[in-house]
């Protein structure tokens, strides 16, 4: 059996779902750490107030046997937060799809309104760079 590999150029496909019924396709690269090349792998963001899994990211054309699952803590919405940004990761944020920044400039906007003052201006550009 051949293992299946892409190049570091080459990008999986991944599908992100939000509950409330978001969901879009973004292509998704390889992540460079120490001179080695990571696949990217499936996400699922759980509440960590009310444990309610409210999002994910799929990579669609990855072969089952290699289809890990890895869960990140980050509250919902109705709890507080629901903003799918991850401080620290850059390739996460960075592969968030054009219309689910639209998201992400809803909830900071809300933010804003309320006084809240919490993402720093790296965040600030990915939104304003891919949605203006």
């Amino acid at each position: 059996m051949i293992a299946y590999t892409k190049s570091a150029t080459d990008p999986w496909m991944g599908l992100w779902a939000v509950k409330g019924g978001l969901r879009y396709e973004t292509p998704m690269y390889h992540t460079h750490i120490d001179g080695r090349h990571y696949a990217p792998f499936n996400v699922r963001i759980m509440c960590a107030s009310c444990g309610d899994v409210w999002a994910s990211r799929h990579i669609d054309d990855m072969p089952d046997r290699q289809q890990n699952w890895t869960f990140r803590l980050k509250n919902c919405e109705p709890c507080g937060n629901g903003s799918l940004f991850m401080r620290g990761d850059p390739a996460w944020n960075e592969s968030i799809p054009p219309e689910l920044l639209l998201r992400e400039l809803r909830i900071i906007s809300q933010w804003y309104e309320r006084g809240v003052r919490t993402y720093n201006d790296y965040f600030n550009n990915i939104v304003m760079r891919n949605i203006l």
